[in-house]
């Protein structure tokens, strides 16, 4: 008929959105997971190249199981991540832990060499700076303070200071981006003291650094500074939400009587 119109059933605005969320959140999903797969390959690679590892379970990466049982409990917590990666669909309910451990540990093991150790570090740098680890995730400050303690206590088998100033360069850029991403508002004060005085021992503690490394120290310095005192706005209105004032009296200072501080 001339007269008929024809009419479009169109969806509901909010089903629409939630399509959309849901495919926002598969995406994510591959791409972290994609990231976190070629990052710990890059380190279990890595980590075969050294005698210790190199026939611990060669035989699999993670996707399936292995035909000799591997030696080693760090490829073992790398293999076990990777099983679980792509079974992860919302990464804002995963725990960042649950993915940071294999690489903690290879930052804090004194028996990975420099090269492992800075690989681990590169992988650790590149979730920070990718914002794997999400501000409204409920194990974000505790996975950050994770990060803070791992890498202020890095330790790693000496070779030539050639190839170790390359890993106390990556120890920087690690702390840098721990305080400088979104997440590294959730940093205790602590934590933010210790990657300070880290930074500060990398470029001056024996006196017989290089030039080079003095000078990344000190610029890591000047940026962790500015960051720091960037979120002095935020974190003054944070207070006067709460009701407190900035300028109220500083409470007294606890005396230990364990001990005197060193240099005392």
């Amino acid at each position: 008929a001339a007269g008929r119109r024809e009419t479009r059933v169109r969806a509901p605005r909010s089903l629409t959105m939630t399509a959309e969320t849901t495919e926002t959140a598969m995406l994510k999903a591959r791409r972290f997971a994609g990231i976190l797969s070629s990052e710990s390959s890059g380190v279990m690679a890595t980590m075969r190249q050294n005698s210790r590892w190199a026939l611990s379970g060669m035989a699999s990466y993670g996707y399936g199981e292995p035909e000799e049982p591997a030696d080693d409990p760090m490829l073992e917590e790398f293999k076990a991540m990777r099983r679980r990666l792509f079974t992860w669909r919302n990464w804002d309910e995963v725990s960042p832990i649950a993915y940071l451990a294999p690489f903690l540990q290879v930052v804090r093991s004194v028996e990975t060499s420099g090269p492992i150790t800075g690989m681990a570090l590169s992988a650790v740098h590149k979730v920070l700076k990718h914002g794997l680890i999400s501000e409204h995730n409920p194990d974000a400050a505790e996975a950050m303070h994770c990060i803070a303690d791992a890498v202020t206590l890095c330790r790693f088998e000496a070779t030539d200071p050639d190839h170790d100033d390359v890993v106390l360069s990556k120890i920087l850029h690690v702390l840098l981006e721990s305080v400088r991403c979104p997440t590294g508002a959730l940093l205790s004060d602590d934590d933010v003291c210790n990657i300070v005085q880290a930074c500060y021992r990398i470029g001056h503690q024996s006196g017989k650094e290089s030039a080079l490394l003095r000078n990344l120290s000190r610029h890591t310095l000047r940026e962790i500074v500015q960051s720091v005192f960037g979120r002095l706005p935020r974190l003054s209105d944070a207070v006067e939400h709460r009701g407190h004032h900035i300028d109220a009296p500083a409470p007294p200072p606890r005396v230990s009587t364990e001990g005197a501080v060193d240099g005392d």
